[in-house]
């Protein structure tokens, strides 16, 4: 095994990279959520809250270290995938992808309806199967490879959730069930996630040490893949990042399983779809669970006396400078009582040189901010807050 052969398979595998076919696929699927958000927040509240960017910054930029790192997992271990595994995920995640729901694209039920897919060509359509597809190897691909590669993809998924799930999550109203109005926030994410896995056609060959994970070839080489997360919760009974947080933990647990499983499956390869079953039983059950919990406790963003609930502040406007966030409840303004937004306006137009708030925060603490404002700021102070429709704009 020279360096050569490393050199010549990792440059192969980057280059299948970019011309895999589910990079921009997933591309234009996130312009198409982008293009949707950003029609229902101007229908609602008249202004868009993030530009159409952010979507594709997610897409590419948060999940390239995490793929990265998860890489050397990956490949210390051993995970061999098919040569054909990449054409097999891309029609399991179009296929999925094409419910428009981003709770279905994430690691296990993207693997498993891959796998179910090339279950069903390689069984009973082989004479129709594409060429991709047309080999052996899928039989020697077992739970052995399987379960590890899960446990990989759910530790990605357990992180980006936690780190951004809740972050620039998009607002909007809804009646709740008394008819009265309260807030949401619902994210939508997909990312992309390049993991190295090992794939049994190349020039590679194992050594004493590596890898770890039985190859059942002699000779392997590197697969670059694009491999997608997606991830939507909309946030009633918590806030975003609360909901991110349980989200990711209960992810993490499933990892664990996954874990366990992949060990076991190492010793007893025939045990696999057992063990696969089990971590999907609980992954299902414990999302669902959240999901039921979430809407079933009473909103955090309401309305509320004594003060102006915040539900969203605009990039780039002076609340987000003063550090205003979404939860927050102001109660005066340049120390006048304000309870509603239309008593905020009253107040700001007797000074558009200076204002003052008095800010409760999400823990309760009374805290206040200040800030002058300049020429060239935004003409207005960019809060979207909870009070009962109105003819007049809901953001000042």
């Amino acid at each position: 095994m020279t360096p050569d052969a490393w050199v010549s398979s990792f440059l192969q595998a980057v280059g299948s990279f970019f011309l895999n076919p589910l990079l921009y696929y997933a591309l234009a699927y996130v312009v198409i959520l982008a293009a949707v958000r950003i029609k229902k927040e101007r229908k609602q509240f008249s202004v868009k809250i993030y530009d159409w960017s952010i979507e594709l910054r997610m897409l590419f930029l948060q999940g390239v270290g995490v793929g990265l790192v998860l890489s050397v997992f990956s490949l210390l271990l051993g995970i061999m995938v098919p040569s054909f595994f990449a054409g097999v995920l891309c029609i399991g995640f179009i296929v999925l992808s094409l419910f428009f729901r981003l709770p279905l694209l994430t690691p296990f039920y993207i693997l498993a309806a891959s796998m179910g897919i090339g279950a069903i060509f390689y069984y009973f359509f082989q004479d129709m199967m594409p060429k991709f597809l047309q080999t052996t190897a899928w039989v020697e691909f077992g739970f052995t490879s399987l379960l590890p590669l899960l446990t990989v993809l759910m530790l990605a998924e357990a992180f980006l959730v936690g780190r951004f799930g809740g972050k620039d999550t998009s607002p909007s109203y809804k009646p709740s069930s008394r008819g009265s109005r309260i807030g949401i926030h619902t994210a939508h994410r997909l990312w992309i996630l390049p993991l190295f896995l090992l794939a049994p056609v190349g020039e590679l060959s194992a050594s004493s040490w590596w890898p770890i994970l039985p190859t059942y070839v002699e000779n392997f080489g590197i697969l670059l893949i694009p491999i997608p997360l997606g991830y939507q919760m909309t946030a009633k009974g918590f806030y975003p990042d609360e909901l991110a947080v349980q989200y990711s933990s209960r992810v993490y647990g499933c990892a664990i399983l996954a874990t366990l499983g992949s060990v076991v499956t190492y010793f007893y390869p025939k045990a696999g779809l057992i063990c696969f079953g089990m971590v999907g039983i609980l992954y299902i059950y414990l999302t669902l669970s959240l999901r039921y919990k979430n809407q079933k406790k009473n909103a955090v963003f309401a309305q509320q006396t004594g003060g102006i609930k915040v539900l969203a502040v605009l990039p780039g406007t002076p609340a987000d400078a003063m550090n205003i966030h979404k939860g927050e409840v102001i109660v005066r303004v340049n120390g006048e009582k304000t309870e509603t937004m239309a008593e905020l306006y009253d107040v700001l137009s007797r000074n558009r040189v200076y204002v003052k708030l008095e800010v409760i925060d999400r823990q309760g603490e009374i805290r206040h901010v200040h800030r002058s404002y300049y020429a060239g700021d935004h003409h207005e102070l960019g809060i979207i807050a909870i009070e009962e429709e109105r003819k007049v704009d809901n953001h000042i």
